[in-house]
């Protein structure tokens, strides 16, 4: 069923009406209903992006990338033994993904879920793009394990077999700030486009700003001509940072004292019911992750089992997959000093984040005043250009970080915190 919502005329010379129509099961309908429920405030930009998403979810119900095998489609009417009546499949030229970008806190992940579940093709798949790096270089390293002898480049194959797992490949949090990931990212997507995958992105930075002041950056620019190309580009800037609305839980714990200490107990103990816990361990790629105490999928560690230490994405990833929550005890408030845990610390939000993991965590400051520069540091100051793309609401003497990519990591790392003390945010369901 479909639902009429506007008539456009096209020209006074031929009065021929246009309709335009929006799926009972599509995004858009999805975000009315949440709307009408008051689970959600309408937000014009918001609504803006999900034009283009409605129009995609049309356009992919009878899409049929161009190299992989088209099932025969037939209309009802021949369905029910009349005369073939041709069905008209979306050529690839003519379907583009979506590069949605904004500030933290915008509803660009949301949107994109909203559009991700809507989609009914069965090829389809939807990742953090950190995580699906992560996946990429193993399947590198594996291909190289048992190349044949004859072929010497990973990627045609990969971006080929990626493709037969998935039409559409939803990507959140796009950012590149790895060298590694920079240098193959043009002839892996490339390939992808090639083979018919669409993708649509959520990012904070515009294609043009990808990997600024990255090494070798002019080796990367192809890769952003090619997604300026592939995809149809749509700023949500609303302004509105929505994880820091909404009723706090009290997860999140300051200052570091011992009625903060016997609170976490206090949780742990809740949490798992008072079963006992042991010391465990996880194996990522040959590596150790100690585990001081766990049970009934609850860790609880102190803030160096997991930032001081040497471990990245692949193994907070394998963490958040291993627990449904996760207690943390001491986050100091960083300085220069910390720079590295700092870095540690903000992927492993996003890795919990991306799994839904409840955090209960103690630290010595407030989520916005966690990463602290030493201000005689002149090293840590930002220029006025930088200052006025961030807004008048943003302390440079507060920042840690130096780069505009870290800038951008930084925030939404105080962002997520904020919507992690949540009541929406801890009532979702662990994934």
């Amino acid at each position: 069923r479909k639902r009429l919502v506007c008539w456009r005329l096209i020209s006074f010379s031929s009065f021929r009406p246009v309709v335009r129509y929006i799926s009972s099961s599509g995004p858009l309908a999805e975000y009315d209903k949440l709307v009408k429920k008051g689970t959600i405030q309408e937000d014009p930009y918001q609504k803006k992006a999900l034009e283009h998403l409605e129009k995609l979810f049309e356009n992919l119900k009878d899409y049929h990338p161009s190299s992989l095998p088209i099932q025969k489609k037939t209309s009802w009417w021949e369905r029910i033994g009349f005369g073939k009546i041709s069905v008209p499949v979306v050529p690839r030229e003519h379907l583009k993904g979506i590069y949605l970008y904004g500030d933290v806190g915008c509803g660009k992940t949301f949107l994109m879920d909203l559009f991700f579940s809507a989609v009914t093709i069965p090829l389809k798949r939807r990742c953090h793009f950190h995580s699906f790096m992560i996946d990429v270089h193993k399947r590198i390293h594996k291909w190289r394990q048992e190349k044949p002898s004859d072929e010497y480049d990973p990627l045609p194959p990969l971006a080929k077999a990626i493709s037969s797992e998935a039409t559409l490949l939803c990507f959140d949090e796009f950012q590149v700030t790895d060298v590694a990931d920079a240098m193959i990212l043009q002839k892996l997507f490339r390939g992808m486009f090639e083979s018919g995958t669409v993708v649509v992105t959520t990012s904070n930075r515009p294609p043009d700003d990808l990997y600024q002041g990255g090494i070798q950056r002019d080796s990367f620019l192809p890769f952003i001509d090619l997604m300026k190309e592939e995809n149809i580009v749509h700023c949500i800037d609303s302004g509105v940072d929505y994880r820091t609305k909404g009723i706090r839980s009290t997860n999140y714990l300051t200052p570091l004292d011992s009625s903060t200490n016997e609170k976490l107990e206090d949780k742990f103990v809740e949490l798992t019911k008072g079963k006992p816990a042991q010391a465990d361990s996880l194996q990522v790629q040959g590596r150790t992750i100690r585990i001081p105490r766990a049970a009934e999928g609850v860790a609880f560690f102190d803030f160096e089992d997991l930032c001081a230490k040497p471990l990245g994405a692949a193994d907070f990833q394998e963490l958040s997959q291993r627990f449904h929550s996760v207690i943390i005890r001491g986050i100091p408030q960083m300085t220069l000093a910390q720079r590295t845990e700092a870095r540690r610390f903000i992927i492993l939000l996003d890795e919990l984040y991306q799994h839904k993991v409840k955090l209960y965590c103690s630290a010595e400051a407030r989520a916005d005043d966690l990463f602290v520069g030493d201000p005689n540091d002149g090293s840590i100051q930002f220029d006025a250009e930088l200052r006025d793309c961030l807004g008048s609401s943003f302390k440079p003497s507060l920042s840690l970080f130096t780069g505009d990519e870290e800038v951008f990591m930084f925030r939404r790392a105080v962002s997520r915190l904020q919507e992690m003390q949540s009541i929406a945010y801890n009532s979702q369901p662990y994934s």
